[in-house]
C-alpha cells in the first residue's frame, strides 16, 4: 500500500512502531535527544566500576525510550600506565527473525594507549533507515590508570516547545505581552520576535502606496529606523512596485 491513514480505524491492527518512529522523528528531529523530563538522564559513577544513569527520556531517532529510575552498567578496569575512552550509550536492538525491539545502557570500551586515547566506535546507522542495531552516545568515560574522570556528555538536551514559545513572546513582568497596535505606531513592526510574513510586508507596501495612507500609516512611517519606511514609494517618482501595486486599489 502506498498511501495509508495512520490514525485512523482499519477494521485490523495496522499501526506499527515504524509508523510512530517516523512520526515522531518528523516533529523532534531524526537525530538523538533526551528530554526535559525526570532527573534528564544525568549520570555519575557509583564506584570506579559502575556508572549510574538516573532516571529521564530520550528519543533515538524517533524512538521513544524511557527510564523510570537509576540504570546502571559495568565499566571495565583501567590498567595502570595506559589512558582509555570508554563511551556509555543507550543501545536499540532490533530482533531480524522475531521483530522484538528493546533498548539497553551498555558501555562500549575504548583501546588502551600511552597517548591521547580516542572514543570507541559505535553504530551510527538510523533507525528510519531500517538498520537493526543504533547508539546514542551518553557519556564519555576517561580513564587514566585506573583512576575514572570526570564523566562528559555527549547528548543534546531536546527544549519543548512551550520553552521555545515563551522564547519568541516578548516577557513582560514575569507575564506574556501582546504588542498593541499603539505600540506599533512608535516601533518598527519588523522588529518583533516574530517575522513578518510576505503576505503582511505586502499589505503594508499597499496601504504606503496608497494617495492617502490611514493617519496611522503616516504617524508610523516617521520611524526612522523602520525598514519597511524605505521600501514605501516615492510620492514624486512611483516606484515600479508603485506602479504594480495600484492595481490593488
Amino acid at each position: 500500500m502506498t498511501v495509508e491513514l495512520i490514525t485512523g480505524f482499519a477494521g485490523t491492527p495496522h499501526i506499527g512502531s515504524d509508523d510512530i518512529g517516523a512520526f515522531q522523528a518528523g516533529i523532534v528531529g531524526p537525530g538523538d535527544y533526551a528530554l526535559t523530563t525526570g532527573n534528564q538522564l544525568k549520570a555519575t559513577m557509583s564506584n570506579a566500576n559502575t556508572i549510574a544513569v538516573q532516571s529521564g527520556d530520550a528519543v533515538l531517532n524517533g524512538r521513544h525510550v524511557h527510564l523510570t529510575g537509576t540504570t546502571t552498567a559495568t565499566v571495565q578496569s583501567g590498567t595502570q600506565g595506559q589512558k582509555r575512552n570508554d563511551i556509555a550509550v543507550l543501545r536499540y536492538s532490533k530482533n531480524t527473525t522475531s521483530g522484538v525491539e528493546t533498548c539497553q545502557l551498555v558501555v562500549i570500551k575504548g583501546t588502551p594507549t600511552t597517548g591521547t586515547p580516542a572514543d570507541p566506535a559505535h553504530n551510527t546507522g538510523s533507525i528510519l533507515d531500517g538498520v537493526a542495531t543504533h547508539d546514542m552516545p551518553l557519556y564519555r568515560i576517561s580513564l587514566n590508570g585506573i583512576t575514572v574522570g570526570t564523566l562528559v556528555p555527549l547528548f543534546n538536551v531536546l527544549k519543548p516547545m512551550k520553552d521555545v514559545w515563551d522564547s519568541l513572546t516578548p516577557i513582560r513582568s514575569g507575564k506574556k505581552t501582546r504588542r498593541s497596535p499603539a505600540a506599533s505606531l512608535t516601533s518598527c513592526p519588523m522588529r518583533n520576535t516574530v517575522p513578518w510574513s510576505a503576505g503582511a510586508t505586502l499589505v503594508a507596501m499597499w496601504l504606503f502606496s496608497r494617495p492617502s495612507p490611514p493617519a496611522w500609516i503616516r504617524r508610523w512611517s516617521h520611524a526612522t529606523t523602520c525598514p519597511i519606511r524605505s521600501s514605501a514609494p516615492s510620492r514624486s517618482a512611483p516606484s515600479r512596485t508603485s506602479r504594480w501595486m495600484s492595481g490593488l486599489r
